[in-house]
């Protein structure tokens, strides 16, 4: 039967697949759908799970407050430099230091736009990346843990953005969590990459 469940998935065009396997009796993750990124979940064995993520880069929302946000999203990474080192969620921290990881980088974005009257929230989750020079290369698989922001569009929905990608957007591979208390348990997961496009 899994055998047959693995042929069926091979056959569909997935952008990375994965296969998890939970030391504990709960799953973490958030089987998500926004209007461009998907997160599927399949279990094939009692702990065992086949995670597909999927997204389409060129379907981006026209209008003012999308690419508003998209441009907000990319002076972040003008304004702050990353260090992995340095993680902060105060904003007068932030500005002080003008530097942080992504939780900085999350945290200043989210204030900008809740300044600017938007409805986001924070996304505990982990980054995968091909990027060789990443901080998030296939290397770390064992569950990188990053952070990210939803902004909530009124025609579209909820959609990810990401201060510290090249475009703003998703442009790797997040895998969101339901909590970020489950950070803490990653360390028992164990990941195998399937399948990536």
């Amino acid at each position: 039967m899994i055998k047959l469940i693995f042929f069926f998935f091979s056959s569909l065009s997935f952008a990375l697949q994965l296969e998890v396997k939970l030391n504990n009796s709960f799953f973490p993750f958030d089987l998500t759908e926004e209007m461009d990124y998907k997160v599927k979940g399949f279990l094939i064995s009692e702990k065992s799970w086949v995670l597909e993520i999927s997204r389409n880069t060129m379907n981006f929302p026209l209008s003012n407050q999308f690419a508003e946000v998209l441009t907000e999203a990319l002076k972040v990474k003008k304004f702050l430099r990353y260090d992995p080192f340095i993680s902060s969620e105060n904003i007068k921290d932030i500005l002080i230091q003008r530097k942080g990881n992504c939780i900085s980088f999350v945290s200043y974005l989210n204030e900008k736009l809740k300044n600017f009257g938007y409805l986001t929230k924070e996304v505990h989750g982990i980054l995968f990346s091909k990027e060789k020079n990443g901080p998030f290369y296939l290397s770390n698989l064992s569950a990188t843990p990053h952070r990210w922001i939803k902004v909530f569009f009124k025609d579209f929905g909820w959609v990810s953005f990401d201060p510290l990608s090249e475009n703003g957007r998703i442009s790797n591979f997040h895998l969101p969590l339901k909590d970020k208390k489950y950070l803490k348990s990653l360390k028992d997961l164990e990941i195998k990459v399937l399948k990536w496009d």
